[in-house]
């Protein structure tokens, strides 16, 4: 039997309205459960709270961009109207970590038993607001499309998803250059083949 949510057993479904949610939606985003979503105009940034399978006191804080022509490259699949790790592939992502006394950062957040809950929420959403800038600088595709060209390959925190140059040539419309791209990106065997041949498909469709 699960432990009843309260501010004795405290877990992210309570820390979220104490200023996570109430900043993300200032930001414009739209919750769904522990998913925020905001779309723009061809990207979709996606704010998502994933909890250890321990529990839902101990959670993670992804955040990441979505690219439709990402996603159906790399999946096959149709981009999901409500994507989140896990249901959608992100073209760029990072996490916000939880500060440490040490200096060092983790990425798991841990909510432990008779902690304040108040100035743990106030820690994350502050978190949260120095992290949000993270979406007005990868969210235009041309924008990273150039600044990987460049030699701009993101550090940690940010993740770059799989084969994302060649998914940023596609998106331009340069099926020729999004697979010269894909031959480079080193992918195991089998995903390249798939992917390779999704764009070969796509090729034929604009002949």
């Amino acid at each position: 039997m699960g432990s009843k949510k309260s501010p004795h057993h405290p877990d992210v479904d309570i820390l979220l309205p104490l200023g996570p949610a109430k900043l993300l939606s200032a930001s414009g985003f739209k919750r769904s459960g522990r998913n925020f979503v905001r779309h723009g105009h061809v990207t979709v940034a996606g704010v998502y709270f994933r909890t250890s399978q321990f529990g839902a006191n101990t959670f993670q804080v992804l955040l990441s961009v979505f690219l439709p022509a990402h996603h159906e490259l790399v999946s096959g699949r149709p981009f999901p109207s409500n994507p989140f790790p896990g249901k959608a592939v992100a073209l760029v992502g990072r996490d916000v970590c939880a500060p440490r006394e040490t200096g060092s950062d983790s990425p798991w957040w841990q909510i432990s038993f008779g902690i304040e809950i108040e100035p743990m929420a106030s820690s994350l959403t502050l978190a949260l607001q120095g992290a949000l800038p993270f979406f007005d600088a990868w969210s235009d595709p041309a924008e990273v499309r150039e600044r990987l060209l460049s030699g701009g390959v993101p550090g940690a925190p940010i993740h770059l998803g799989t084969a994302a140059l060649a998914s940023l040539f596609l998106h331009a419309g340069d099926v020729e250059a999004a697979d010269r791209a894909l031959q480079e990106s080193a992918l195991p065997t089998a995903l390249l083949s798939a992917v390779s041949a999704r764009l070969r498909a796509r090729l034929l469709a604009q002949s």
